[in-house]
């Protein structure tokens, strides 16, 4: 049996990971199955850094994988926990918390001929990286995954944390978009890919190399800052349209578009918003009525492609370039298989103009008419770049318009009671349409 075995050690890195940011089984009962370490990127005799993946296993869900990037010392000092391997102690540290550890992992990454000695992982170089580096650190905005800075120059690698058996959305899409030649993504310089030892038949995506962007302005707080003094922002998000027809068109020519069941949409549309009501009683005087948007879809057959999945303006940068889009790895709590399927692009549309709309938290009185107004003349300009929906698109885009709206109203009681007015005046003003 390893050290990574011990049920002392699995105690401890246990309690990392579960108290960790970017691990969604938080309030499942979930357990640490076993760890499952990798071949180490960085081996030196005095410093180890490797990729271990931990399953994870709930009573009544299927396991999770995450990834782990941990640093391996000799002996004994402060760490996340003590482990001996071939008889000889080391300390396990949090690679990513530890600069010259991450350093190390980094300059082999981008500089190096990094090799799995197992075959455990490979790296896959579309591009140079474009300078040497300088010291890297974990970026400290984190969420579902990690973003590690490589100085202050243009690299970021992304280590992916939750971990799915096959590629990775968001390195397929930017892949593409980069071939297709659209400048509205970062570029794209390599990945790493794996195996999850319990999943020995199906390549991993681990981690992802991209360009870090020059001067970004964070979409979701550029927009919402305007909107306290309801600043003009309609030539902004016509442009920011006008990138997400670039992007769709360029998507729908790579992997082709088809048709889905407008039925089944409404089924699904429908069964989200009787949920909805449960937990969202204020929603409840509105369900017909939204309702019925669903029913217009009933017995179409409507254009699907492979989209953005999560649209919002969280997900947008503006340089001085322009805008650029990132993040395709669509809704984090849907399953990769899910996320892959073909779907209308007016749900990435639908997305923005929700966003839109709740850019007017930051205003003092979100749902005065002044606000509403604000948000609905952004909305509009949004639309006239993207390319105003036909009458047919329009009842596609009102229903998805309204799904996400249910969504938010669920969300806000849930975790925000004060904001439920927000997706509610929404919902209302919907109802008069």
């Amino acid at each position: 049996m390893t050290g990574w075995d011990d049920a002392t050690v699995r105690e401890h890195i246990w309690e990392h990971i579960s108290g960790a940011r970017w691990f969604s089984g938080k309030g499942r009962c979930g357990v640490l199955a076993r760890l499952m370490p990798l071949a180490p990127v960085v081996n030196e005799q005095d410093l180890q850094v490797l990729p271990v993946i931990a399953q994870v296993g709930y009573p009544q869900a299927p396991d999770e994988y995450y990834q782990l990037l941990l640093a391996l010392r000799p002996g004994r000092v402060a760490g996340l926990a003590q482990i001996v391997i071939a008889d000889q102690p080391f300390t396990v540290t949090d690679a990513t918390e530890d600069k010259l550890a991450l350093t190390a992992w980094a300059q082999i990454i981008l500089e190096g001929t990094p090799v799995a000695t197992d075959e455990s992982w490979q790296l896959h170089r579309r591009l140079a990286a474009p300078e040497p580096v300088r010291p890297a650190e974990r970026f400290s905005g984190e969420q579902s995954n990690t973003s590690i800075m490589v100085g202050d120059a243009i690299i970021i690698i992304k280590l992916f944390r939750r971990l799915e058996p096959g590629d990775n959305l968001d390195i397929t899409v930017h892949s593409v978009l980069n071939d297709a030649g659209v400048s509205s993504v970062a570029t794209l310089y390599g990945f790493i890919s794996g195996q999850i030892p319990a999943e020995e038949d199906i390549p991993t995506d681990l981690a992802m190399i991209i360009e870090k962007l020059p001067q970004p302005q964070d979409g979701w707080e550029l927009i919402t800052a305007k909107a306290v003094d309801l600043v003009d922002v309609t030539d902004l998000v016509a442009d920011l349209g006008r990138c997400l027809r670039t992007i769709h068109d360029a998507l729908g020519r790579t992997f082709g578009t088809t048709e889905i069941d407008g039925s089944r949409v409404a089924d699904d549309m429908i069964r989200r918003l009787d949920a909805a009501v449960v937990t969202a009683p204020a929603l409840a005087p509105h369900r017909d009525t939204l309702a019925t948007r669903f029913e217009k879809l009933r017995g179409r057959r409507l254009a699907a492609q492979r989209i953005h999945g999560d649209f919002h303006l969280g997900q947008t940068l503006l340089t001085p370039d322009g805008w650029r889009i990132i993040d395709f790895e669509g809704e984090p709590l849907k399953p990769l298989a899910e996320r892959r399927l073909p779907d209308s692009r007016w749900r990435d549309v639908a997305g923005m103009v929700r966003s839109l709309s709740y850019a007017t938290s930051a205003h003092a009185t979100p749902t005065a008419p002044e606000p509403l107004a604000w948000a609905r003349r952004a909305s509009e300009a949004f639309l006239t770049g993207y390319g105003r929906p036909t009458t047919a698109e329009q009842d596609v885009l009102a229903a998805y318009e309204v799904d996400k709206a249910d969504y938010e109203a669920v969300y806000e009681t849930l975790n925000r009671p004060t904001w439920v007015d927000i997706p509610l005046s929404a919902i209302r003003a919907m109802r008069q349409d």
